[in-house]
């Protein structure tokens, strides 16, 4: 049993991550329709993988989580080159999701604070996307702060006693580790070459999962920690701390950004605890 968990827990979603390193970087990396999707397919794979295959049409939270995975991929592909405003375009699909999920607890006075919680990580994403073209992805800032979000998430997530997405939130954190432990290798040993980094478009399909993922655990987990959600939602600050470490070199920023955010997940994490 416990070996069937690390299985697909860790070790099949990082051979995942490790696998979309060598897609990333096979189909130029920024301008590929191929690159996003399959980020998104991936993830849906790993969902599938620890929860098995939804029922359509979706009922329960965990269903409406599968739906709006695969939809926010669409939106997002398909949105990728359109010069809209996309400050917008992130929080309205992440009160979308929380009114969906959400929806049968909505009447319910006692809840409201978990839903006005959620608008704390959902609008600093919403922030850090807005300025993605003033941030320098060569340092892999967006991934580590990921990681550190979904790290934390599971957590979190495992203290309130909802262990399936617990799996899911960690299992998402070896997906990106997987792929960025591919990045840093490239960086150490070919510092002058530009490594694969992901585009926007990704990286929103990847938060957008977790935020959907993080909707149901707030709002169904039997206890939960609002103020570990708080705290939690400044990991996603890695890009913006970044830009503090431009002068290191490229193979230092990872860790120096990984020191950074590990602080709030740490900090979330000891709160849940509690």
């Amino acid at each position: 049993m416990y070996s069937e968990i690390i299985i697909n827990t860790i070790i099949l979603p990082f051979v995942f991550g490790i696998v979309y390193f060598f897609v990333a970087s096979k189909f130029n990396y920024f301008n590929s329709s191929i690159v996003s999707p399959t980020a998104g397919l991936l993830l849906l794979s790993i969902y599938v993988l620890l929860e098995g295959w939804p029922s359509l049409p979706p009922v329960s939270s965990k269903t409406k989580v599968t739906v709006l995975i695969g939809g926010f991929t669409i939106i997002n592909v398909l949105a990728a080159g359109l010069r809209t405003s996309k400050f917008l375009m992130v929080p309205i699909m992440i009160i979308a999701a929380i009114a969906w999920i959400g929806w049968n607890r909505l009447s319910d006075p006692d809840m409201l604070l978990r839903f006005v919680v959620l608008l704390v990580p959902a609008f600093i994403g919403s922030w850090m996307f807005y300025r993605f073209e003033n941030q320098n992805q060569l340092g892999l800032a967006w991934p580590v702060s990921l990681i550190a979000f979904a790290i934390g998430s599971a957590f979190v997530a495992l203290f309130g006693a909802y262990i399936g997405f617990a799996q899911m939130m960690g299992a998402f954190a070896a997906f990106i580790g997987g792929f960025s432990i591919v990045v840093y290798f490239v960086l150490l040993i070919r510092p002058n070459v530009s490594p694969v980094h992901l585009s926007q478009t990704t990286l929103q399909i990847i938060f957008l999962t977790m935020m959907t993922v993080l909707i149901a655990i707030v709002l169904f987990a039997p206890i939960i920690s609002l103020s570990a959600i708080i705290i939690l939602g400044l990991t996603l600050l890695g890009p913006y701390v970044q830009v503090r470490f431009d002068s290191f070199h490229v193979a230092l920023r990872p860790i120096l950004v990984g020191l950074i955010v590990a602080i709030p997940a740490g900090a979330a994490i000891a709160i849940s605890a509690s």
